[in-house]
């Protein structure tokens, strides 16, 4: 497994003005996934994290915590190839499906899941500029 610590200073880094809250640091990192068996998939260009993906089992299905591209290579499929490993880990695993929270902000997340077949399960008013809608996603692997 990754060093969490250095998953969660490049997350913070990438969603870092995106939320009116402060993003997750290591503490939030740690008790979020406290008793649970993360699993994370990583993107590097060289030795460099770029991006990277954090589920973990819940109720059947892997819900994807945190899917996080750098800003500077958005739009070069690493989001949809750190999906594609989420979704492949969850059928071979015997998961029922992968399910998202996705904030209204987060407009290429929700692009990206839609394309690859994704239904909003829920649909919930936002009370800051992180939208609207916060949206619960979900797709069935049979």
């Amino acid at each position: 497994m990754e060093d969490i610590a250095e998953l969660a200073e490049v997350n913070f880094r990438v969603f870092d003005g995106v939320y009116e809250h402060t993003p997750y640091g290591i503490v939030e990192y740690k008790k979020r996934l406290e008793g649970k068996f993360p699993v994370i998939f990583v993107a590097k260009d060289s030795e460099k994290i770029i991006g990277d993906a954090i589920s973990f089992g819940e109720e059947g299905v892997l819900y994807l915590w945190i899917l996080a591209v750098s800003q500077e290579y958005r739009g070069r499929g690493v989001g949809g190839k750190l999906l594609e490993m989420t979704e492949k880990f969850a059928k071979e695993n015997g998961f029922m499906g992968v399910r998202a929270k996705v904030y209204g902000v987060s407009e290429n997340m929700l692009s990206l899941l839609s394309s690859r077949g994704y239904t909003v399960l829920k649909e919930v008013k936002g009370k800051d500029r992180a939208g609207d809608i916060v949206f619960l996603k979900k797709v069935c692997l049979a």
